[in-house]
């Protein structure tokens, strides 16, 4: 039987190992985190029948929850959801950026940054939103070591430095990536100026992944 279908000679995609060891680890240990921390906030209480005890866990107050957040730290479910999102974001990114370059898959990697800007867009307003109106975090970094010696504002000033900038250049490198290239994206006269805006926008937003992790420690784990 003669078969119709044509042999490929596409290389199949393959992920290094430090890539999934990358996003396997933090999660995992997250997801680990998480659930004892909930786990422990559920206190069991016991109602009498007759000769029956029922026992049932008591649920915390909600507020309670979105107050403690599901790190082991003293952050808040925002603060510890935007340090989780932080490093999830620079994962992928290093991830979209070794598709477009080593396996030129010019089209994934359009996608995976429109993606990316949509949802740091999305991070900063919701994280604004908890911040201006839910959250106090200064209430929540004074018992930390850091708090009365000023380290904690001299950390957040730096890392404002680059998180100010980063969206703005971020979505500057996209629209310009949008316009320049056609629909479906390959190679072409704008590479080289997006490769360095593509290189001006990532090392920013490393920069701002490292100092923000830095503030977080220094602010609510120390």
């Amino acid at each position: 039987m003669v078969s119709l279908i044509a042999p490929t000679t596409a290389k199949p995609l393959y992920f290094p190992k430090s890539f999934r060891t990358l996003l396997f680890v933090p999660v995992s240990v997250i997801a680990g985190h998480a659930i004892a921390k909930c786990t422990r906030s559920l206190r069991p209480f016991s109602v009498s029948c007759g000769k029956i005890a029922l026992i049932y866990p008591t649920i915390p107050n909600p507020n309670q929850l979105l107050a403690s957040g599901f790190l082991p730290t003293r952050g808040s479910i925002m603060l510890d959801f935007l340090f989780v999102a932080i490093l999830v974001i620079a994962a992928v990114l290093t991830l979209s950026i070794y598709l477009a370059g080593r396996h030129k898959k010019y089209a994934l990697h359009k996608q995976i940054q429109i993606a990316l800007s949509l949802i740091v867009l999305i991070t900063i307003v919701a994280f604004e939103i908890d911040v201006r109106f839910f959250t106090d975090w200064r209430a929540l970094a004074e018992p930390s070591t850091f708090y009365e010696s000023g380290w904690v504002d001299i950390v957040l000033w730096i890392h404002l430095c680059f998180a100010i900038p980063t969206p703005f250049v971020w979505l500057y490198t996209v629209v310009m990536a949008a316009r320049n290239f056609p629909k479906d994206p390959k190679p072409a006269n704008y590479s080289r100026k997006h490769r360095f805006w593509g290189r001006v926008s990532a090392a920013l937003l490393y920069l701002t992944v490292i100092t923000g992790c830095v503030f977080y420690v220094v602010s609510f784990v120390a």
